[in-house]
């Protein structure tokens, strides 16, 4: 007998073919979300990103600033500095000035004036050492320096145990707008020793500048050396 193949259930099939449409659809719905998840994350990173360069932008420029302030900051103070160095420099100045302006008191007193220009004879003569030197001095210093040179001859014998030659030039005096005092040269007038008041003063001040300077505005902390 012949047997009748079972009918076909349709049922099975859409069954089986909404589930296989649902299998299929899960990963269409799936990458949708994925891909609304990716915009939405992209989206964030962005945001993030712009928010990162504005702050990166506000530091750079706040830094900007205050490098700004600081280097303004170091120039005033520089000013500042250099303010007080050429105040200093100016007292200084007005003493040593005020320091040449009493030179003529000593002058004007001829007994100690004479013992000065004894003094800066004999240390020109000694100074030199030459067998042959000529004096330079004011025209009104001539009688003073002429007794000064007459009396450091034998006294400069003595201490070298050498004859030496000594003129006064009487052609070319010193210029009389200077204090005092005299300048020594060698016989072929290729070497000089100045020892005029002027530059005895103004070795004198070299020479006690840190003295000074400490007595005027105090020990400099930062200073190493004395010149």
């Amino acid at each position: 007998m012949k047997q009748t193949p079972p009918a076909a259930r349709p049922w099975v099939g859409q069954e089986a073919g909404g589930i296989a449409n649902a299998q299929f659809c899960r990963p269409v719905h799936s990458g949708s979300a994925q891909a609304r998840g990716l915009t939405v994350n992209t989206a964030v990173a962005s945001t993030a990103g712009f928010g990162f360069a504005a702050t990166r932008q506000e530091v750079v420029l706040k830094v900007g600033e205050s490098n700004l302030k600081t280097s303004q900051m170091s120039n005033l103070m520089n000013q500042a500095r250099l303010k007080v160095l050429r105040a200093r420099d100016d007292l200084i100045t007005d003493l040593l000035n005020e320091a040449k302006q009493r030179l003529s008191r000593v002058v004007k007193d001829t007994t100690r004036y004479q013992v000065l220009l004894d003094g800066l004879v004999l240390q020109g003569l000694y100074q030199l050492l030459e067998p042959r030197m000529i004096v330079r001095c004011r025209k009104q210093d001539f009688p003073l320096v002429k007794a000064a040179v007459q009396k450091a001859i034998p006294m400069y014998k003595i201490a070298t145990k050498k004859d030496v030659d000594v003129q006064i030039d009487q052609e070319a005096y010193l210029p009389e707008e200077i204090a005092g005092g005299v300048e020594i040269y060698n016989g072929d007038r290729k070497i000089k020793v100045s020892n005029t008041l002027e530059s005895r003063l103004d070795l004198i001040a070299q020479q006690m500048m840190p003295e000074v300077r400490g007595a005027l505005f105090g020990a400099n902390a930062n200073r190493k050396f004395l010149d």
